[in-house]
């Protein structure tokens, strides 16, 4: 059924909002209105969600995490930007294995190792793809595309 991916992706930040607040992390959303996709609502606001809650897991305190929903050739996209350390290349892929866990300081919250696996099961279930990119020191960007 039809599912307004905006609407999806702004509740969601709103949502993840209170976690944010907690370590003084900020959600910014950039998404025009009526972007629609073909979907599973329940279990794309899953994925939105787990990849919220990864990025403000690995954003240091006081910083922001930013989501841009576009459109671009043909596909529905959503950037998720963190403002951590950024991605080893030895992890990119690996961070969307089961229970695989980046190496991080003690001071860090802690995962299942589950979140992203999930993530990109229900991706794949929509006939999209996701992956972790621009690895700077200053974070790290999950990028969705699914088909429109």
């Amino acid at each position: 059924r039809h599912v307004s991916l905006d609407e999806v992706v702004t509740d969601c930040a709103g949502a993840a909002g209170v976690p944010a607040e907690s370590r003084g992390t900020s959600i910014t959303v950039k998404s025009p209105e009526g972007v629609q996709i073909q979907g599973d609502e329940e279990l794309l606001r899953r994925m939105v969600m787990n990849v919220l809650h990864n990025a403000i897991r690995h954003s240091p305190v006081d910083q922001a995490v930013h989501v841009e929903v576009a459109v671009e050739n043909e596909e529905e996209i959503i950037r998720v930007r963190d403002s951590g350390p950024g991605l080893a290349p030895e992890h990119i892929e690996r961070v969307f294995d089961r229970f695989y866990q980046v190496p991080t300081d003690e001071n860090r919250l802690r995962g299942s190792g589950l979140g992203l696996a999930i993530v990109r099961r229900i991706i794949a279930e929509h006939g999209g793809s996701i992956e972790a990119g621009d690895n700077t020191p200053t974070g790290t960007v999950f990028t969705v595309e699914l088909p429109v």
